[in-house]
């Protein structure tokens, strides 16, 4: 018998040509009402698609690929593709990402969805020309309330932490020193030494505190989440693992001064 070659079935949904990002079909509106005027001439009758990828500066594509448009080519900054603020996620009602997160870091909840909805319900909701998807936000607006809900409220409670404790854990041995450069009187640098037996146990304090807030920075998100996905790290957590690292330094010299001192003295 002769074999039958088979072969492999072409994808149904178009990938984006800078990426290889799934595309979204969006109508002619969209292209129409958020690509410059300057520009506008280049869309042909072709099918489009959009790209959400955040990595990816291609926005628009038509499905064999052949035509491109950019971020740079629309009139609108693409919320889901920025990484620095604003990044807006409803154009009907000008909602953005850093509001979803500031208000939830604030209160604990979310009340943007139920603005929206409401607002919609009063007229006034044109997503196929103002959001860059051409479709409705309140999907994209759901993700990143969930993406904010599972971001620590008390982030920088570990890094925070362990600098108080690097601290008490170098008072008893740092605290005198200073005292006597300053002219303090004796009686307050022997009220200092007493913190010396819980030194080993602040330290432990010290770990455990930069533990939790190397975890709560580096934890990977559930499910399956691609670099340039939706649900790639959001800027607040990048600025949270800078702030972590600045605080690790400032720990280790806290810890290492006592000894430092004793090698000067």
């Amino acid at each position: 018998m002769i074999p039958i070659e088979i072969s492999p079935q072409k994808s149904s949904v178009p990938r984006c040509p800078s990426c290889g990002n799934n595309g979204k079909a969006v109508k002619a509106p969209s292209l129409y009402s958020l690509i410059k005027k300057e520009r506008q001439d280049s869309i042909t009758d072709s099918r489009y698609f959009f790209c959400d990828s955040k990595g990816c500066d291609a926005v628009y594509f038509t499905e064999d690929g052949s035509q491109t448009f950019y971020k740079q080519d629309l009139v609108v900054r693409v919320g889901v593709k920025e990484d620095s603020p604003p990044r807006p996620i409803c154009y009907c009602f000008n909602h953005t990402v850093e509001e979803i997160f500031d208000e939830i870091k604030l209160t604990g909840k979310s009340t943007v969805m139920d603005d929206i909805r409401a607002r919609m319900k009063k007229g006034g909701c044109s997503c196929e020309a103002k959001n860059p998807q051409g479709s409705c936000c309140l999907g994209t607006v759901e993700h990143f309330v969930k993406e904010a809900f599972r971001q620590p409220r008390f982030a920088s409670l570990g890094p925070v932490g362990a600098i108080i404790s690097a601290v008490m854990a170098s008072l008893c041995c740092v605290g005198p020193f200073v005292l006597v450069m300053l002219g303090a009187s004796g009686a307050w640098v022997v009220n200092l030494r007493v913190f010396e037996p819980y030194r080993p146990i602040f330290i432990l304090f010290t770990i455990g505190f930069l533990g939790a807030g190397f975890y709560n920075a580096y934890k990977k998100p559930k499910g399956d989440c691609k670099p340039g996905s939706l649900c790639a790290v959001p800027r607040t957590k990048k600025v949270g693992r800078v702030f972590l690292w600045s605080a690790t330094i400032l720990v280790v010299f806290l810890l290492i001064l006592p000894y430092l001192i004793g090698l000067l003295v």
